[in-house]
C-alpha cells in the first residue's frame, strides 16, 4: 500500500492523484537486525535512500566529553577527578563498542541490542553522584564499573556474557583509569554498591558507595516495617544480597529523568515486591491497575490520561507498575511503546486539558500552545516512571519486543536469575525462625535441607529439558510455597500431638485417680468387713421377717382386690343414680335459666316504676310480697321499696337465690303455694299489663318454686350418691 501511490497514480482519481503530487512520503527504518528484515528493491528504488551512519568514536569521545567536563566544572569536582574524564569516555565508549561487536542478539538473546542511549545512561548514573560522593580518582572508577554494570551488565541474562563483561569492565578500569583491581576484588569477595537511600530522613542525601551492607540491611527492614504499617497488603521480605543489590538497581533508575525498568524475571522472584519497595523509599505514589480482556485499550487509555494528567500538570512522582498477566491486549504495549519514544501517547491529550500556563511564567518560557505542550511532555517523562515485569517463559517477550523495540531501546533491563543457594538458605532461615521449641542445629539443617530439595529439582528439571525439550520451571514461588506447605504441615502435626499428648495425659490422670480409689476402697473393705458380717446376721434375721410381712401382705393384696370389685359396683350404682339426678335438673334447667336471664334483663327503669308505686294495683303487691317472702324480708309496701332502691343491688339477689333454694324453710314454702302461686291471678301474662317487671318476677317465683321441688327430690338421690361413692 505504501509502494502503490508513487507508482500507480492511474488507479485512482484526478482530485486524489493531484493530492499524491503534492505529498511527501518521509520513511525511517533501522537496521536490518535484531528480527527486522531488509527492505525490498522494488520499495526502496522508489525512494531516495538517506543512510544515516553511527557517529564514529572521536565524534561520542568529543560529545559526551564535552559534557561530562562540564557538569564536574560547574558542580566543582575535584581537579584529579577531572582530570580523568577523558579516560572515563574513552574507556566507556570502547566498553559499548566490544559488547555491540560480541554479544549479539540471537533467537533466546534477543534483547542484546545496543545503542548510545546506553552509552549516555552510563554517563547519566555518572552525573547523579555529587562531588561530596567522588573525593578520588579511585572512588570515581568504582562508580563508573558500577554504572557500566548496571546499564550492559544488568541487560545480559547468561551467566559467561555478564562474568565475559565484568573481566571487560575490569581490564579497561585497569587500562584507563590506572586501578590495580582483580575481578574476584570487585564482583566476587566484595561487591560495588551505590544508592542513595543510606540517608532517607536526612536532607543530605545523594548517590554515594555503600560499603556497610549490614547498615543498609537495617534501613531496608526499617522501610519495610514503615510500609507495612501503611499499606492494606503486607510484605514479607529476606533482605538476602541479591534482593538488596536489585532494590538499589531499581532506586537508582527511578531516580533518573524518563527512568524506566523492565524486570524480568519467573514468577515470585520478587519483581513486583521490590519495586514496591523501592518507590515507597523514594515517596513516589505507586499505581496498579487491572486491565481486563474484554475491556480493550480503552480502559487503560483512560487510566494513562489521569496518570499523565497528574505527572504533567500537578508534577506528582508516580510510579506505575505492569505486569505480563495484565497485558491483555497488545494495544496497550503499544500505547506504552509510543510513551517511551515520544512521551506522549497519540489523540490523549490536548492543549486545553494541559493548561501550564503558571507554570511556563514562572519558568520565563515561551507561552505558546506548542511551548506549553512541550513543558507537559518534559514533566510526563520526568515524573512518570514505569515499572514493567515480565515473564521470560515462552516466546511471548522476544515477541513482543520485536514488535515494540523501545521495550529493550528504551527501558533498563534488570533480570532476575535464579536465587543462589546462599539467598535459598537466607529464606528458609528467616521463615524457619517461626519454628519454636526447635534447636539451632536442628533449624540450621531443616534450612540446609530445603535448599537441597530445591537445588536438586532443578537439577532434575535441566536434566528433563536436555532429554525431552520439556522447559520445567522451578521459581523461587515454588520455593516459598514449599517452606509454607512444610510449616502448615509442622503446625498440623504438632496441633495433633499435642491433642494426642492432653489426651493420653488425661487418661494416665484418670488411671491414677482410679488405682487410689481402688487402694482406698480395699482399706475401707479391710475396716467394714467385721460390720459387714454383723450385717450380713442382721439381714438374715430381716430377710425372715420380709419373708413373713410379704405373705401377709398377700393375703391383704387378695382382700382389696375383693373389695376393689365391691366398689367398682357401688361406683356404677353411683353414676347411675347421678345421671338421674341430672335427668331431673337438665329438664327444670332451661325454664330456670330462661327465667334467670330475663330477671338479668331487668333494667333500673321498670324496676323504679314498681318502686315509684304509692298505692300499687294488688297484683303488683300480690307478686312483691311473693318476692320478699322468698327474699326472707318483711312482706309491707315499705320494705318493698326500700329493696327495691338498688336495683343492681336487687337482681344479684335474685340471680343469686338459686344457691339459697335448698335451705328455704317448709313453712315459707308453704305460705307461698297456699297464699300466691294458687291465686289463679298469679300469672305473667295477667301481671304484665301492670307492671312489666312484675312479669319477669313472677316468672322467676314459680321457676324457684319449681326449683326446690326438684331439689327436694334429687337431695335423697345426692345423699345415696355420696354414701355409694363413699
Amino acid at each position: 500500500m505504501i509502494r502503490r501511490p508513487p507508482r500507480s497514480t492511474h488507479c485512482i482519481s484526478s482530485a486524489a492523484s493531484d493530492v499524491y503530487k503534492r505529498q511527501v512520503l518521509v520513511c525511517a527504518a533501522g537496521l536490518p537486525r535484531g528480527g527486522r528484515r531488509e527492505l525490498s528493491q522494488r520499495f526502496t528504488r522508489r525512494f531516495n535512500v538517506v543512510c544515516t551512519v553511527a557517529p564514529s568514536r572521536f565524534v561520542m569521545q568529543r560529545i559526551f566529553q564535552s559534557i561530562l567536563a562540564e557538569y564536574m566544572k560547574v558542580n566543582n569536582y575535584m581537579d584529579t577527578v577531572k582530570g580523568m574524564v577523558e579516560d572515563l569516555v574513552a574507556a566507556t565508549i570502547e566498553v559499548y563498542e566490544l559488547a555491540c561487536a560480541n554479544l549479539r542478539p540471537t533467537p533466546s538473546k534477543f534483547h542484546y541490542m545496543f545503542n548510545m542511549r546506553d552509552v549516555s545512561k552510563v554517563f547519566q548514573g555518572i552525573t547523579m553522584a555529587k562531588a561530596l560522593s567522588v573525593g578520588s580518582g579511585e572512588t570515581l572508577a568504582r562508580l563508573w564499573v558500577h554504572e557500566v554494570c548496571r546499564v550492559f551488565h544488568d541487560r545480559l541474562s547468561a551467566g559467561e556474557d555478564k562474568e565475559w563483561l565484568a573481566k571487560l569492565a575490569t581490564q579497561y578500569s585497569g587500562k584507563y583509569l590506572k586501578t590495580v583491581w582483580e575481578y574476584e576484588d570487585v564482583f566476587v569477595n566484595g561487591k560495588i554498591c551505590w544508592g542513595d537511600i543510606l540517608r532517607l530522613g536526612s536532607h543530605a542525601r545523594y548517590y554515594e558507595e555503600i560499603r556497610d551492607m549490614e547498615k543498609l540491611r537495617r534501613v531496608l527492614e526499617n522501610q519495610l516495617e514503615e510500609y507495612n504499617v501503611k499499606a492494606q497488603k503486607k510484605m514479607q521480605l529476606v533482605f538476602f544480597d541479591d534482593a538488596v543489590e536489585h532494590v538499589l538497581k531499581i532506586s537508582r533508575v527511578i531516580k533518573q529523568p524518563k527512568g524506566y525498568i523492565m524486570l524480568i524475571g519467573v514468577g515470585g522472584s520478587g519483581k513486583s515486591v521490590l519495586t514496591r519497595l523501592s518507590f515507597f523509599m523514594q515517596n513516589y505514589d505507586i499505581k496498579e491497575m487491572e486491565v481486563r480482556k474484554e475491556a480493550g485499550g480503552d480502559s487503560f487509555k483512560d487510566y494513562m490520561k489521569e496518570l499523565l494528567q497528574e505527572t504533567g500538570v500537578t508534577g506528582t512522582p508516580i510510579c506505575l507498575i505492569l505486569n505480563d498477566t495484565q497485558v491483555a491486549n497488545e494495544s496497550l504495549l503499544e500505547d506504552i511503546n509510543s510513551l517511551l519514544n515520544n512521551g506522549e501517547i497519540l489523540n490523549l491529550s490536548t492543549t486545553e486539558e494541559t493548561d501550564l500556563r503558571p507554570t511556563v511564567a514562572e519558568l520565563k518560557r515561551d507561552e505558546s500552545r506548542d511551548s506549553i505542550y512541550a513543558l507537559f511532555v518534559e514533566r510526563v517523562r520526568n515524573n512518570l516512571h514505569i515499572s514493567l515485569c515480565m515473564s521470560p517463559a515462552g516466546d511471548a517477550l522476544r515477541l513482543r519486543c520485536r514488535k515494540f523495540p523501545s521495550l529493550i531501546n528504551c527501558y533498563t533491563l534488570n533480570w532476575f536469575s535464579n536465587w543462589p543457594q546462599s539467598a535459598l538458605l537466607s529464606v528458609s532461615k528467616k521463615f524457619l525462625e517461626e519454628i519454636e521449641e526447635v534447636g539451632e542445629s536442628v533449624r540450621k539443617a531443616l534450612a540446609e535441607e530445603c535448599v537441597q530439595v530445591h537445588t536438586t529439582v532443578e537439577e532434575k528439571a535441566q536434566e528433563l529439558y536436555a532429554e525431552l525439550k520439556r522447559k520445567v520451571y522451578t521459581t523461587p514461588k515454588i520455593y516459598l510455597d514449599f517452606i509454607a506447605q512444610y510449616m502448615e504441615g509442622l503446625r498440623k502435626k504438632r496441633t495433633q500431638a499435642e491433642s494426642d499428648k492432653q489426651r493420653l495425659k488425661g487418661g494416665i490422670e484418670k488411671l491414677k485417680d482410679t488405682n487410689v480409689n481402688i487402694a482406698q476402697m480395699k482399706r475401707r473393705l479391710e475396716i467394714l468387713q467385721p460390720k459387714l458380717k454383723e450385717k450380713s446376721k442382721i439381714l438374715e434375721v430381716s430377710q425372715k421377717k420380709i419373708g413373713e410381712e410379704q405373705r401377709i401382705a398377700t393375703e391383704k393384696e387378695q382382700l382389696v382386690t375383693i373389695e376393689k370389685g365391691e366398689v367398682g359396683l357401688k361406683a356404677k350404682k353411683a353414676k347411675v343414680i347421678a345421671e338421674e339426678a341430672e335427668e331431673e335438673l337438665n329438664i327444670l334447667k332451661p325454664e330456670l335459666t330462661g327465667a334467670m336471664n330475663e330477671v338479668r334483663q331487668l333494667d333500673r327503669k321498670s324496676i323504679s316504676e314498681i318502686k315509684m308505686f304509692n298505692n300499687p294495683h294488688p297484683l303488683v303487691v300480690l307478686v312483691m310480697e311473693s318476692v320478699m317472702l322468698l327474699l326472707g324480708e318483711k312482706t309491707d309496701w315499705s320494705s318493698v321499696r326500700n329493696a327495691l332502691a338498688d336495683s343492681g343491688e336487687f337482681v344479684s339477689r335474685l340471680v343469686n337465690f338459686g344457691d339459697r333454694v335448698a335451705q328455704l324453710p317448709e313453712n315459707v314454702v308453704k305460705k307461698l303455694r297456699s297464699g300466691y302461686l294458687s291465686n289463679p291471678e298469679f300469672e305473667p301474662e295477667k301481671v304484665a299489663s301492670k307492671a312489666l317487671a312484675a312479669k319477669t318476677i313472677v316468672k322467676w317465683v314459680k321457676a324457684m318454686n319449681k326449683y326446690y321441688d326438684v331439689l327436694k327430690k334429687v337431695e335423697p338421690k345426692r345423699r345415696r350418691y355420696e354414701e355409694e361413692k363413699g
